[in-house]
């Protein structure tokens, strides 16, 4: 079998064979890549750009890489020029696609675009902190082809290219430092939502709302330039009826991260939000963003307590939820 809908499942088979392995047995040396990674890239080399079974392999890599991380560092420059040239070709003519409405068959396949965003993301969560030097190196410019993303045509690649950037950002933060002032107010544009709107429209919301958060930690100088068109808007969009739980627990994240560098900015909106916000995540786990968030929702408490009083249950309700406070948070709490 070398090519064709075989070879797809075959690609996808074994990506999903070395998760299960490395599951629960991480091997000490790197014999699985030695046996694996050599045939899968020579079908790489093979394989043309605009070839759909480069989806399935692309899909593997992500896979393996998630599953193993550090020992597949020598193999990470060829797999973002690859993924980044890609999105530089394909989304100009994407975009030519969505304009050309009366094309009944689109030239381009945005699923090859899609994986190469996935790509790239997989291998920046994988390598936190340790991609500067391959970004800065790259022909193809990742904050441009970032930026095409952001404002491409079609949803289901916008979508995408939305959470790639706080992907990116985590990665590589000296290199997008000079960048990312450019990239913000384009996340910030699709920070809306009409409670009517389709899913992926709100989809491409909720993606902007978290890398704004991301950027917020990332660059926390930032953020009092980004927070007082942001907050607002994610305020509006925290209470409207019927929100998804995850799309609400990422604004109320993303409120938090904000207000760590910028009280001033989230307190004035606590009588708005405080229920929602702790509502949200009063049954979320302990993890390092539901940290962030409650340290930067005490210090908009802390700005402005008259407008806490009306939602105080809820807020005592949600400290009551929180199994394992970090001290410096537990400290704040007790001030409160």
């Amino acid at each position: 079998i070398d090519k064709g809908p075989a070879m797809c499942n075959v690609y996808v088979a074994i990506g999903k064979r070395v998760e299960d392995v490395l599951s629960v047995n991480v091997p000490k040396d790197e014999s699985i890549l030695n046996m694996l990674l050599p045939p899968l890239f020579k079908q790489w080399e093979l394989l043309k750009d605009t070839d759909k079974t480069l989806c399935a392999l692309f899909e593997c890599f992500e896979i393996i890489i998630s599953s193993i991380g550090a020992p597949l560092e020598k193999y990470i420059p060829p797999m973002l020029t690859r993924a980044l040239k890609i999105l530089s070709v394909q989304i100009p003519k994407i975009d030519e696609d969505v304009k050309c409405e009366k094309e009944k068959t689109p030239v381009v396949d945005i699923e090859i675009a899609i994986r190469s965003i996935d790509l790239i993301g997989a291998i920046c969560n994988a390598f936190p902190g340790k991609l500067d030097p391959i970004f800065s190196s790259m022909e193809v410019m990742p904050a441009n082809v970032l930026a095409a993303c952001i404002q491409c045509g079609e949803l289901q690649v916008r979508k995408y290219g939305c959470s790639l950037v706080g992907d990116v950002v985590k990665a590589a933060k000296v290199y997008m430092q000079k960048y990312i002032i450019h990239l913000i107010p384009l996340l910030i544009t699709h920070i809306q939502c009409n409670p009517k709107e389709a899913t992926a429209e709100r989809t491409v919301c909720n993606n902007c709302v978290w890398s704004v958060g991301g950027i917020a930690t990332v660059y926390p100088e930032l953020v009092p330039s980004l927070a007082p068109e942001c907050i607002p808007k994610m305020a509006a969009i925290l209470n409207v009826e019927s929100l998804n739980k995850s799309f609400a627990q990422n604004i109320a994240i993303a409120i938090g991260r904000i207000s760590i560098s910028s009280p001033d900015v989230v307190s004035p909106q606590l009588e708005h939000i405080l229920k929602q916000w702790c509502l949200s995540l009063r049954t979320m786990k302990d993890i390092p963003e539901k940290q962030q968030a409650f340290h930067g929702i005490c210090l908009a408490i802390m700005r402005n307590p008259s407008g806490t009083l009306k939602h105080y249950p809820y807020f005592c309700d949600a400290v009551a939820e929180f199994k394992s406070p970090h001290p410096d948070l537990e400290k704040m709490f007790k001030c409160i």
